[in-house]
């Protein structure tokens, strides 16, 4: 589709949010407008996240397995790979001081 572009599933379903439940708070339209322009702005540390993100499998999914109780080793293990590529997306932030590690 034109407008998406994601690589996850649940960038697409947060994508689909976006569009149906647009923001109507200029501070908060202001804070995702300069967002998505430093990643415009910065094409390595783009590439970089995309490339961890392959890493991370459909969360939303896997809980709601677990959630129900249908889940299985496999499962487990996507989201083990998952919060491996997570802490490897939260080290890439705070290696450029993106986000304060205090926060985590």
């Amino acid at each position: 589709s034109i407008l998406d572009d994601t690589k996850t599933s649940m960038g697409a379903r947060m994508m689909r949010k976006f569009i149906r439940e647009p923001l109507l708070n200029i501070s908060k339209i202001n804070k995702r407008h300069e967002d998505v322009s430093y990643f415009i702005n910065n094409p390595v540390l783009r590439h970089d996240l995309r490339d961890l993100l392959k890493g991370v499998h459909d969360l939303d999914r896997l809980m709601g397995k677990i959630i129900i109780g249908t889940e299985n080793g496999r499962d487990l293990i996507a989201i083990k790979h998952s919060l491996i590529s997570a802490l490897s997306i939260i080290s890439l932030f705070t290696d450029r001081n993106l986000i304060n590690s205090n926060y985590l």
